[in-house]
């Protein structure tokens, strides 16, 4: 399978530095929804998928976590990582490193559906899809980081 480990580098762009001199909110959104479009594009649900198909990918829930600030100017790379699978929905989570350094800066964890583009409801995969989704899932290189799948919440020190 192709993308058993699916990147894509950026330069952050000064448009998105925000008032403490980093990247704001907007902008890791931005690259986070670039990289997960281009995910989907390279394995044939981007707008091909569309026409010929008529079903798409909808986000349903997201979370980001911020681990490490990132300032304008800075290469970063993003790592798009299905982990879970069923017939309509999608369990992944995108890593943004320092390109020169690997340092993990933040993540996007996200559950997406797949819907029908004429009914805008959720349909199954069709058959071979759903065989190369979780071909990609089982080959998947990258672990989980132990946040992902986590609920938000104050945790107790003990």
């Amino acid at each position: 399978m192709q993308h058993t480990d699916f990147k894509i580098d950026f330069t952050v762009d000064k448009q998105w530095e925000d008032f403490n001199g980093h990247m704001n909110v907007t902008g890791y959104l931005f690259y986070f929804s670039r990289s997960a479009m281009a995910f989907f594009e390279s394995i044939g649900f981007g707008a091909d998928g569309i026409k010929n198909d008529r079903a798409s990918w909808f986000a349903l829930q997201q979370q980001l976590t911020y681990l490490n600030e990132v300032l304008p100017g800075e290469k970063i790379q993003l790592h798009v990582n299905p982990f879970n699978l069923d017939e309509k929905r999608m369990h992944f989570w995108v890593g943004m490193e320092k390109a020169a350094t690997g340092e993990l800066i933040a993540t996007m964890e996200s559950m997406s559906i797949y819907v029908n583009m004429d009914t805008r409801k959720s349909q199954k995969l069709p058959e071979d899809k759903y065989k190369m989704l979780q071909e990609l899932v089982s080959n998947s290189k990258r672990g989980i980081p132990d946040h992902i799948g986590k609920a938000l919440g104050f945790r107790k020190k003990s």
